[in-house]
């Protein structure tokens, strides 16, 4: 990662507060179908109506500058939704990267442990209770057992 993503409170200095709340619903929905650095620049394709290309960069003089294909910033200067969801994307990927993986993790733990984890995580999602099931071969898990993370859409 070529240069540092945005935090918050310059995502609020670029996007107005109403393509913000959008950028965030494009996230979630997994609208960021592509992004990868390519030299110092993050690359994204973003769909919505039509599929839009987003550059971010950081400028000589160290502001952020956030391009994108779609009609809103032909004419403006300030970021428009996929901009805000591209970068949402590439946060959460740099978070999961820098990450142990879970099963190394998980290898950290004792059977008394892992047996505490999946005892609390089930009180609180009644989900869990079903996978500990289905893994025991005694049930087929709910389909709504997992909810995964914002799926990438296929392009």
């Amino acid at each position: 990662m070529p240069f540092p993503l945005p935090v918050d409170f310059e995502i609020v200095r670029h996007a107005l507060p109403q393509v913000i709340r959008r950028g965030v619903e494009y996230f979630r929905a997994g609208n960021v179908v592509f992004s990868a650095w390519r030299g110092d620049d993050l690359i994204a394709e973003v769909t919505g109506t039509e599929g839009y290309w987003v550059t971010l960069c950081r400028e000589p003089a160290g502001d952020l500058r956030g391009k994108c294909t779609c009609p809103y910033m032909q004419e403006r200067t300030d970021w428009c939704k996929h901009v805000v969801a591209a970068v949402l994307d590439a946060r959460v990927r740099a978070r999961l990267e820098a990450e142990q993986p879970l099963d190394e993790l998980l290898t950290e733990l004792s059977p008394e442990q892992l047996r505490g984890l999946v005892q609390r995580m089930a009180e609180r999602d009644a989900g869990v209770y079903d996978l500990v099931l289905a893994a025991c071969g005694e049930a087929e898990p709910a389909p709504e057992a997992a909810l995964p993370l914002p799926a990438r859409k296929a392009s």
